[in-house]
């Protein structure tokens, strides 16, 4: 009873629809010059581009350059991620030539890849100098930060070993 109230109050509330509503279907009219809107342009034809040509064969040298560039792209972080993770840090390291002969072919594909590890390959300058100073860097850190090496735990107090004696010596 109550859902019948509630159907004949929405009923009451809805508004009737204006029959005497004048819409045209003849959309002539909106390219007059009063219109705001500029024509589209006609569609740019589409120019076949000429096929690429396969990059050369890179040679030895070139390979054993990329090679370089990986090795030390791969080991520099993974000598400082030793500070916090010796672990893995050391897993990196031990599998990074086997990493670097598996990448080296497929940046040898890649034209563009090829062109960024060889040409103008001044940053690779950077990553060695930084490989240079990684081992000084990680020393510094374990002397001077964890403190994990170089310095004896001497609080003051030495241990006295006087009452342990050596065998056979009577004191």
């Amino acid at each position: 009873m109550e859902f019948d109230n509630l159907i004949s109050k929405l009923k009451g509330n809805v508004r009737e629809v204006d029959e005497t509503l004048d819409v045209h279907d003849d959309l002539s009219g909106l390219d007059e010059e009063g219109d705001l809107l500029q024509p589209d342009p006609p569609p740019a034809r589409r120019t076949a581009k000429a096929p690429r040509k396969a990059a050369p064969r890179p040679t030895k040298a070139v390979q054993s350059q990329v090679a370089d560039a990986l090795t030390m792209m791969i080991t520099l972080p993974a000598g400082i991620m030793a500070f916090r993770d010796p672990f893995c840090s050391a897993a990196v390291l031990e599998n990074a030539d086997n990493i670097v002969a598996k990448l080296v072919p497929i940046v040898c594909r890649n034209p563009a890849m090829l062109r960024w590890f060889t040409e103008g390959a001044g940053y690779m300058d950077f990553f060695a100098l930084a490989t240079a100073v990684a081992p000084v860097a990680r020393t510094i850190w374990a002397h001077h930060v964890t403190h994990s090496i170089g310095e004896e735990e001497t609080d003051g107090d030495t241990e006295d070993y006087s009452h342990y004696t050596a065998p056979g010596f009577s004191s």
